[in-house]
C-alpha cells in the first residue's frame, strides 16, 4: 500500500523538480523591475565590491575596486530583460549615485560575444555630461545631457526615460534635457552571448569611481510614479506621464547621413515650425548638425591634447630610462615612478614600485560605532561624526 502510493507521488514529484531552476540560473517572477545588483548576484562578499550606508537606508549601496572580477548579469534574466525592452519600445532606468568628483564612468553596459560595446549609459564629470551610447551597424552613436553636474561627490538621483524615439533624462526632480534619437536602437540589442554589467567601462579610465545604488530598469510604470516616489512634485502629469509600456505619437525627424560616430542633438521642442518655411526648416536642421559637430570637434581637440601630452611624458621618460640605474622602474597611467616609490590610485587603493612590478593594496575599513556614519570626500572609509 505504502509502495502504491510512493508511485502515485513520482509523476507529480518530477514536475515540481522539472520546475525549479538550475543550479546557479537565476529566475524573474516580477518583469516590472530588474535589480542590476540582484540579477548580477553582488552582495557584501562578491569580490572586488564594497558595500556601504548609502542615500537609502534599506538598500544595499556599492564602490567597486576590483573591477575584472564583477559578475554579470545572469543569462536567462539578461535575456527576459532585452525581451522587455524591445516589446515596451523602451525603458525607464534609474539609480542612486555619488560619483568622484571629475571621474568618468560607466554605469550600465551591454557587450556581444566579441566584446563590442552594444549599449552604455556613461556619466562623463571631465565634460559634464551624461552620454547614452549605442551602436548600429558598427556605428557608434553618442546623445549627451549636458550641465548634468553628476560628478561632484555628491549623492544625485538620475531617471533615464527610453521611449520610441524619444530620450529624456531627469536629475532629481528636475528634467535635464529631452532629445529625439536617430533611431530605436533597442530594436538591436542582441542577448545570445552577450553580457552586461555594471560599473565596468571598456577601459580602465572608463570603471565608475564612486557609490551606486538602486540601479534599476523598469518596465510598465511611469514616469511620474518613479519621481513621485522620489519625493517629487510632478506638476504637469499630462505632459511628463509617459508609460513605457504604451504607444505615443513621435514626430517625424529624418536622420542626418550615418558617420562613424553621430552626435544626435535634435530637441523636441518644435522650432517653429508653424510660421517657418521649408527653408527655415533647412536651417534649424543644419544648425542642429553644427552644434553635434562642435561636440564632436571638441573631444577631438580634447583627445589631441592628451595624446600630446602623454607623447611628451613618454619622451621624457625614455630619455630616462637610457640611464641603467632607473631600469627597476615602473610605468602606470602615463606617470613613471621609481622603484620603492608609493602613489595613490584612488581613495581606497594604494600602489608600490617593486623591481619594475605594481603591487597594489585596498583599504580595509575597521567598524565604526556608530548607526550612521558619514564619508568625507577624499577619504574611503566611513567615520562617525559628532552632532
Amino acid at each position: 500500500m505504502i509502495l502504491r502510493r510512493s508511485l502515485n507521488l513520482l509523476p507529480v514529484l518530477l514536475l515540481c523538480s522539472s520546475a525549479l531552476p538550475q543550479d546557479g540560473e537565476v529566475t524573474m517572477d516580477d518583469d516590472t523591475t530588474f535589480d542590476l545588483f540582484d540579477i548580477s548576484g553582488i552582495t557584501r562578499k562578491t569580490l572586488g565590491a564594497k558595500q556601504f550606508r548609502g542615500q537609502d537606508t534599506d538598500n544595499p549601496a556599492y564602490r567597486f575596486i576590483r573591477f575584472d572580477h564583477l559578475p554579470s548579469v545572469s543569462a536567462p534574466v539578461l535575456k527576459q530583460m532585452l525581451l522587455q525592452i524591445q516589446n515596451n519600445e523602451g525603458f525607464l532606468f534609474v539609480a542612486s549615485m555619488r560619483q568622484d568628483r571629475g571621474s568618468r564612468g560607466t554605469l550600465i553596459a551591454l557587450e556581444g560575444a566579441n566584446g563590442q560595446r552594444q549599449f552604455e549609459i556613461v556619466s562623463n564629470g571631465r565634460a559634464n555630461t551624461l552620454d547614452l551610447v549605442y551602436w548600429v551597424d558598427g556605428s557608434q552613436n553618442v546623445v549627451s545631457f549636458e550641465d548634468v553636474d553628476l560628478s561632484d561627490s555628491q549623492w544625485k538621483n538620475i531617471t533615464l526615460h527610453v521611449h520610441g524615439e524619444n530620450a529624456n533624462l531627469f536629475v532629481g526632480c528636475s528634467l535635464i534635457d529631452s532629445f529625439i534619437l536617430d533611431e530605436p536602437f533597442y530594436e538591436h540589442l542582441q542577448a545570445e552571448d552577450s553580457r552586461m554589467f555594471v560599473a565596468k567601462g571598456s577601459i580602465r579610465e572608463n570603471h565608475f569611481r564612486g557609490l551606486l545604488q538602486n540601479v534599476r530598469f523598469m518596465f510598465d510604470t511611469s514616469v511620474d510614479d518613479v519621481l513621485r516616489n522620489k519625493g517629487c512634485e510632478v506638476t504637469k502629469p499630462d505632459d511628463a506621464n509617459v508609460v513605457v509600456s504604451e504607444s505615443t505619437d513621435m514626430e517625424d525627424v529624418s536622420p542626418s547621413t550615418a558617420i562613424t560616430t553621430n552626435f544626435i542633438g535634435q530637441k523636441t521642442e518644435k522650432l517653429g515650425a508653424d510660421m517657418c518655411e521649408r527653408s527655415c526648416e533647412e536651417l534649424s536642421t543644419m544648425f542642429q548638425e553644427l552644434k553635434g559637430l562642435r561636440v564632436v570637434v571638441g573631444n577631438l581637440i580634447d583627445g589631441l591634447q592628451k595624446v600630446t601630452e602623454e607623447n611628451t611624458v613618454m619622451k621624457d621618460a625614455l630619455g630616462k630610462m637610457k640611464n641603467s640605474k632607473e631600469k627597476h622602474m615602473c610605468w602606470q597611467d602615463g606617470r613613471l615612478f621609481e622603484d620603492k616609490e608609493d602613489w595613490v590610485v584612488d581613495s581606497c587603493t594604494t600602489c608600490t614600485c617593486q623591481d619594475s612590478k605594481i603591487v597594489c593594496h585596498q583599504i580595509t575599513c575597521p567598524p565604526v560605532a556608530c548607526a550612521s556614519p558619514s564619508f568625507i570626500d577624499g577619504e574611503c572609509c566611513p567615520v562617525c561624526l559628532c552632532k
